[in-house]
């Protein structure tokens, strides 16, 4: 298991297609990845680290911006075929280490909370803040994590 900051146009757009997994959940994910992710990347300080197999594929990846406003795990994606073997856990310290905040702020669809919850909270002992319907995605909830409790700290 090895796993690269990707930085460069090349390796950025080589993820593309496994945004394919999520966009049932979050429409315009692919649109958002190309318009924001990869310019923030390319031009500022945001990351996009990927997690490889043993075999060298793909095992999943993590984005988080990294700005003064905000340090932010904006999506994390682990492959199906390699969940439940540690590769979100991995990811999500390695972005800890990389933006030194503990509590990132992130958000969960209702869709993906079950794959995600225990390693959030049981793991992490992140908080859920906040409840929003239709977000991202019309009639679906949205799970907010560490973002009122660390603004609130911060006044």
């Amino acid at each position: 298991m090895i796993i690269k900051n990707v930085k460069n146009l090349i390796g950025l757009t080589q993820l593309i297609p496994y945004l394919k997994n999520i966009e049932n959940i979050y429409p315009e994910v692919e649109h958002w990845y190309i318009n924001k992710v990869i310019p923030r990347v390319m031009l500022e300080k945001d990351i996009v680290l990927v997690i490889y197999s043993p075999e060298n594929e793909v095992a999943g990846f993590a984005i988080a911006k990294n700005n003064k406003e905000e340090k932010k795990l904006c999506c994390l994606i682990i492959m199906p075929d390699y969940q439940g073997r540690g590769y979100a856990i991995k990811l999500i310290k390695k972005i800890q280490k990389e933006l030194n905040e503990e509590k990132l702020h992130c958000s969960v669809s209702e869709d993906l909370l079950p794959l995600y919850l225990k390693i959030f909270i049981n793991h992490f002992k992140w908080t859920i803040d906040e409840v929003q319907e239709s977000k991202y995605k019309k009639g679906k909830l949205e799970y907010f994590f560490n973002g009122k409790s660390k603004k609130e700290s911060e006044l």
